[in-house]
């Protein structure tokens, strides 16, 4: 079986859906699946991986709509897998022939938080998939909450919808000296602890205002903490720095942007309290990459992550600021209690695991394959 991969968003500096392409890719290769797939992307990479299977550059993609389709009908693929829904990638749905579709689905808050995307873009996503949703073949859900809402509001049968749970990349672990992690991020990037971390792109969705809501109240307790935000800036990401100024907390938070996974474990162990107060997830690497780490996690209760930490970490309503400042204060001053978070988080993030998301992914392939339609 032949399946092609669009891995565009493997390329270059990775957030969730390139993480989660490049983590089943992976997966594939080390499951024995290097010889049966074909990586599709606009721009050559170094990324080794691409070396461990078979690699097409299609310049301009999506937009060089004939050369992909001709390539696909050339290789006789059995199945092309897109590992996110964009209007963008509207043209290439179009241009498989034949060859059956599979999609992930990460989330739809282009629906359910219209006000979290440029109008522009929400509209185009949802008339996109209204206009090929019949070319999907299955549809792959990175959560049970996820695949609920895409039944609720996308009125997709529950049967063309399987649930594969992504993984943190293995990467991140528990790092046993400590101090050598402290020195690691002094010598790097020139920051000390103690500090809270939050690790996503700095956008409406993540709800970060509130957070720096919450932290100022911590502040006024006395906690010695800081705050240290690392992201991308997102779309009106100008709300966290109005925040910050409001405040006059800017002595107290620090954003040093985009930082590497290889970098980033680093924060992760280093990281007094890692505090991810989303208002919603399709999944959410973050808080797992903490728990993979062995930091103490306080999160939302609200859509998928509830889902993904389990009993691991504190759940609080990412709205409500003095339960957040409560909850970071709880566990700042109770030793015994981050202790307890830690070896939860330790033990749930072995949960997930990529060989297993690997292989309830090529059993989707298989059964989309030799059923070969297109709907």
């Amino acid at each position: 079986m032949k399946v092609a991969v669009i891995t565009n968003s493997m390329d270059g500096r990775r957030t969730g859906i390139g993480n989660y392409t490049r983590g089943l890719v992976q997966a594939l290769v080390d499951n024995g699946h290097g010889n049966d797939l074909i990586l599709i992307h606009s721009e050559r990479s170094n990324d080794p991986l691409y070396k461990q299977a078979t690699e097409k550059v299609i310049p301009n993609l999506p937009r060089n709509v004939f050369e992909f389709g001709k390539f696909l009908r050339e290789i006789k693929c059995d199945v092309v897998h897109f590992p996110s829904f964009t209007g963008s990638q509207l043209p290439l749905y179009f241009a498989t022939g034949m060859v059956p579709i599979v999609v992930t689905m990460h989330d739809i808050t282009p629906i359910l938080y219209p006000e979290a995307h440029p109008i522009k873009s929400g509209l185009l996503w949802g008339r996109a998939l209204k206009f090929c949703s019949h070319r999907i073949a299955h549809w792959i859900s990175v959560s049970e909450n996820t695949k609920l809402d895409m039944e609720k509001y996308l009125k997709i049968d529950g049967n063309d919808i399987s649930v594969t749970y992504t993984a943190a990349d293995p990467r991140f672990k528990f790092i046993r000296d400590k101090e050598a992690a402290r020195n690691y991020i002094l010598n790097q990037y020139g920051l000390k602890d103690p500090f809270i971390l939050y690790v996503g792109t700095l956008e409406p969705r993540k709800n970060i205002p509130t957070l720096i809501h919450a932290f100022a109240m911590v502040k006024k307790d006395g906690f010695p903490q800081k705050l240290l935000l690392i992201g991308g800036k997102g779309w009106k990401y100008e709300k966290v720095f109005s925040a910050i100024n409001e405040l006059s907390l800017a002595d107290q938070i620090v954003i040093p942007g985009y930082v590497p996974d290889e970098d980033l474990v680093y924060f992760y162990n280093v990281a007094d309290l890692f505090v991810y107060p989303s208002v919603y997830e399709g999944f959410g690497f973050p808080p797992l990459e903490a728990m993979a780490c062995g930091t103490p996690v306080i999160t939302s209760n609200k859509s998928s992550l509830p889902e993904v930490a389990g009993d691991a970490a504190l759940l609080v309503n990412p709205l409500d600021v003095r339960a957040l400042a409560g909850a970071i204060e709880r566990v700042l001053a109770n030793e015994e209690l981050r202790a307890e978070l830690s070896e939860r988080g330790l033990k749930r993030a072995k949960f997930f695991d990529w060989k297993k998301t690997a292989e309830r992914t090529w059993e989707v392939y298989g059964v989309v394959g030799d059923r070969g339609d297109i709907r």
